[in-house]
């Protein structure tokens, strides 16, 4: 199934990335990053973003998925998604959380809307 496909691809891009970051190749860690808009383009260009991106920020789903995923919703317009899970690793450990609480900051001041 294509969906499936594009899912891993997603979770690849932040497997790479976080790899490349660990070895202090920003530029590399950078470019996965920016590939995940590959995935990303044909879900929004179709209007289809919500559901394959709700697959990825299941509890199941590895928190630096969950965050990316619940990123793209949040700047996609579905706040209403994208936020609780943004919240909940806020509360965690990690690099995640320092990300959460920026965007749970911009959105609170308005300027993430």
């Amino acid at each position: 199934m294509k969906a499936d496909r594009d899912r891993e691809r997603f979770r690849e891009h932040l497997r790479e990335s976080d790899r490349y970051f660990k070895t202090g190749d920003a530029n590399a860690a950078n470019a996965e990053t920016d590939a995940l808009d590959t995935v990303l383009a044909p879900w929004k260009a179709g209007g289809r973003e919500v559901e394959p991106l709700s697959a990825l920020v299941e509890p199941s789903e590895p928190r630096n998925v969950r965050f990316a995923a619940a990123s793209a919703l949040f700047y996609n317009g579905h706040e209403d998604l994208g936020v609780p899970v943004r919240e909940e690793i806020s509360n965690g450990p990690g690099m995640e959380a320092v990300g959460a609480l920026a965007v749970l900051g911009e959105r609170q001041s308005g300027h993430g809307q």
